[in-house]
């Protein structure tokens, strides 16, 4: 990966073979640090990714469901909001919005119960 990272090139067809090549790796690495629950390198693995192709519904999906596991919902939506503009009907990302939804919702529950808790 370093290797890649450091390798110039005067020909544009080179970079963007370098660029398709360190887009796949990233999204490897991703599913690595997804895996044991390191979501922030995810998130920026992902990210680079994405630059190279911002359509790339899979990494878009993999930042979303990040941000979901690291309680950043707003993170989460936006990004579910930018996978539905490419494709609104994306089962993947119609399911996350609901988990989120579902999530903010006991989370707020929960925040009511204990304001009443305190009230008392």
């Amino acid at each position: 990966m370093l290797q890649l990272f450091y390798t110039f090139s005067d020909d544009p067809e080179e970079d963007k073979a370098v660029d398709k090549l360190k887009s796949g790796i990233n999204m490897n690495v991703s599913m690595c640090k997804m895996n044991i629950g390191k979501y922030d390198e995810a998130i920026n693995c992902c990210l680079e990714a994405l630059r190279v192709d911002s359509k790339n519904l899979k990494a878009i999906y993999r930042i979303a469901f990040s941000y979901f596991k690291i309680d950043k919902y707003d993170q989460a939506k936006k990004y579910i909001d930018d996978a539905l503009k490419i494709d609104q009907n994306e089962k993947l990302f119609l399911d996350l919005r609901k988990n989120v939804e579902d999530k903010e919702k006991e989370n707020d529950m929960k925040a009511a119960r204990m304001f009443k808790k305190i009230l008392k």
